[in-house]
């Protein structure tokens, strides 16, 4: 027996109840607004669902029952794979944020002190670099995607791996009719 008794194991029992009951209806509700969240976009003349998460929302989203997350994503074939592409930044600094990706700056960025990288070689080096990456992603990367139908979360165009990656999943699209394979 407990501490307090009877009245102390109905207490505690009743507010579990409370608690269970709780979860079961905020876990009704993200799944409700999961379709609410979910928007009809075309996209270069291409037929596209758009699931726009503040990087807060991401986080509190429940994953753990895939299910309802690929019905309100509508994905045939269902994914096999979820591919977070990380934020890359060849350049740094407010520049980064302010004026996307670093290919986007007018004049020469190796005389500009506002915009800070790690390329020894300047901007041929960035350049370089992302050529590298584009050659990665084109020969690594995309087959898998295809293959798995994956699911790719990436970021904003200021991002060097998701400039990339969406360049080359353009003409990916391009090759196969207009629609991705993936």
């Amino acid at each position: 027996a407990g501490d307090g008794g009877p009245r102390a194991d109905a207490a505690a029992v009743k507010k579990l109840q409370e608690e269970l009951k709780a979860k079961h209806e905020l876990e009704d509700l993200q799944s409700k607004n999961i379709f609410s969240l979910l928007k009809e976009v075309t996209i270069k003349g291409i037929q596209a669902k758009c699931l726009y998460l503040t990087n807060r929302q991401a986080r509190m989203l429940n994953l753990e029952n895939m299910d309802k997350f690929v019905m309100a994503m509508d994905f045939e074939p269902r994914p096999k794979l979820v591919i977070n592409l990380f934020e890359a930044f060849a350049s740094f600094g407010h520049n980064a944020y302010d004026h996307g990706h670093w290919s986007y700056r007018k004049g020469d960025i190796d005389g500009d002190p506002s915009v800070a990288h790690g390329e020894p070689a300047g901007e041929r080096g960035l350049s370089e670099t992302e050529r590298r990456l584009g050659e990665f992603i084109k020969d690594s990367l995309l087959p898998i995607a295809i293959e798995s139908n994956a699911v790719i979360i990436m970021g904003a165009n200021h991002c060097s791996f998701s400039s990339i990656f969406s360049a080359l999943s353009q003409r990916e699209a391009a090759r196969c009719g207009g629609r991705l394979p993936f």
